[in-house]
């Protein structure tokens, strides 16, 4: 009962602004533009080994609890942000907020936002964490956007170091 109430109060708080109740950004059904909008979207992008998480409680704008879970991450491999090899990504994982809780352990790809004035990055259940297992797709698809960029800004270098005619 008292989760009911939470979720109806986080839903209720969600509606004149103060807080979001979940609704995630609606994505392409072509799978090459979901992961390229998510990807642009996102200022981290990794597939990185859980090397720990933490549960804790925060008290919110409206006197209301929220519990949050941290997870430290190893990163494996990196297509877009901070260059680290450790990060930490942190969601609200209470009712209604669109949170998204990692296991103790495992390997997943990790789009987040952030970082936040403490040094975390976030990740929902909008922001579509993949175990390693289900992610090959978009590794793929990531890894042919990271050699366009490559070659893109090479074209660009290229005409900027030209002679002119």
């Amino acid at each position: 009962m008292t989760k009911a109430i939470l979720c109806v109060l986080a839903l209720t708080v969600g509606a004149v602004g103060v807080s979001g109740a979940c609704s995630c950004i609606r994505e392409s059904n072509d799978k090459r533009t979901a992961v390229a909008d998510r990807f642009e979207r996102a200022q981290l992008v990794f597939l990185g080994r859980i090397e720990g998480t933490e549960r804790f409680t925060l008290m919110e704008e409206g006197d209301f609890e929220v519990e949050y879970q941290r997870t430290q991450f190893y990163i494996l491999e990196a297509w877009k942000g901070e260059k680290a090899s450790r990060v930490f990504v942190q969601s609200a994982i209470t009712c209604c907020l669109c949170g998204y809780e990692f296991p103790k352990s495992g390997v997943f790809l990790v789009f987040a936002y952030g970082p936040d004035k403490d040094g975390y990055y976030e990740a929902t259940s909008c922001t579509r964490p993949l175990r390693r297992s289900e992610a090959n797709e978009d590794i793929a698809i990531l890894n042919e956007l990271a050699d366009e960029s490559r070659t893109s800004r090479s074209t660009r270098s290229r005409a900027k170091t030209r002679a002119p005619g």
